[in-house]
C-alpha cells in the first residue's frame, strides 16, 4: 500500500513525512549497529547492575568476540607494563620510520596503559617519558629489575620493537620464561589475540626466552615484540597511532582472557 493510499483512506493518517523519516532512521540504527559490530566498545550491565566490559571487533571474514569483565573485577587485578629502553638507549632504528625503538616503545605502552585503565585494571609502569632509569645500561637495568622485583602487579607485559637481517620477516611474537606454567599461558593467548586481530603476513608462535625482566618477578611475564621495523610495511604500520591501537586492544583483550580463564 503507498503512502498516497495510506492518506487517503486511513483518517489517523497526518503526516506522510513520517514514513521517510521513520525508513531514514532505520537505515541510520542498522549502520550503527554495523559500526558497533564491527569495531564498537561498549558497556553492558549484568544481573546485579554491574558495567560488564565487552568488545566485538573484526571483519566481515573474521569477528573475535572477547571475555568480558566486569570493572569491578578488573579493578582487583593489576598489570605492571615496561616500556622497553629509554633515553641514551635507543635500541633499535629503522629506515622506514623516524622513530626509534624506544620511542615506539613508550607509545605503545601508554596507549595499552590507557586501554587497560579503561576496563578498570590498575597499571604501573616501569618508565612514563622518553628518560632512561640510570645513566648507564647496566644501571637502568637493574632499576627496571628492583621495580618488577619489589612490584605487586599480577602480571608484567614488555613492550619492545623487533629488528631481522631479512627485510621481509614481519609480525609480532610474545615471549615468556622458560618453565613458567603461567607465562606461557598468557604467551599463548596473547600471541593468538595479537595474530587474530592484526593478521601478519607470517604469524609467530609464542616462544621461551630467559629475559632479564622475565626473570626479575614474582609474577607471569611476556615480553612482546611488537614487530620488525626492518619490515618497511610492518614499521610504517608500527609507528602509526591507528595500528598501535589495534595493537594494544589485541594485548588487553588477551589479558582479559587470561583471567578470564584463571577465575
Amino acid at each position: 500500500m503507498t503512502s498516497n493510499n495510506l492518506n487517503k483512506n486511513n483518517k489517523e493518517y497526518k503526516n506522510p513525512r513520517s514514513i521517510k523519516e521513520y525508513r531514514r532512521f532505520n537505515k541510520k540504527g542498522i549502520i550503527v549497529m554495523i559500526f558497533v559490530l564491527l569495531i564498537g566498545t561498549y558497556f553492558i550491565k549484568d544481573s546485579n547492575g554491574n558495567n560488564i566490559y565487552s568488545k566485538v571487533f573484526g571483519t566481515a571474514n573474521h569477528k573475535a568476540v572477547h571475555s568480558s569483565m566486569t570493572r569491578e573485577q578488573a579493578s582487583q587485578i593489576k598489570v605492571l607494563i615496561d616500556a622497553g629502553h629509554g633515553g641514551f638507549d635507543n635500541g633499535a632504528t629503522s629506515s622506514f620510520v623516524k622513530k626509534t625503538e624506544s620511542q615506539l616503545n613508550l607509545e605503545v605502552s601508554q596507549k595499552l596503559k590507557e586501554q587497560l585503565e579503561e576496563i578498570g585494571f590498575k597499571v604501573d609502569m616501569t618508565r612514563t617519558d622518553n628518560n632512561a632509569l640510570d645513566s648507564t645500561k647496566n644501571g637502568d637495568m637493574e632499576k627496571r629489575k628492583s621495580i618488577i622485583y619489589n612490584s605487586d602487579a599480577d602480571v608484567l607485559v614488555s613492550i619492545h620493537m623487533n629488528t631481522h637481517q631479512d627485510s621481509k620477516v614481519n609480525g609480532p611474537i610474545v615471549f615468556y620464561m622458560p618453565g613458567s606454567t603461567n607465562g606461557n599461558k598468557l604467551a599463548s593467548i596473547i600471541q593468538e589475540s595479537m595474530n587474530s586481530e592484526l593478521k601478519p603476513k607470517n604469524p609467530k608462535s609464542p616462544q621461551s626466552q630467559n629475559f632479564l625482566v622475565l626473570r626479575s618477578g614474582k609474577m607471569p611475564g611476556i615480553l612482546v615484540e611488537c614487530g620488525f621495523i626492518t619490515n618497511k610495511d610492518e614499521a610504517v604500520k608500527l609507528a602509526s597511532d591507528a595500528y598501535q591501537k589495534r595493537m594494544v586492544q589485541s594485548i588487553s583483550f588477551g589479558i582479559m582472557d587470561y583471567f578470564a580463564e584463571r577465575a
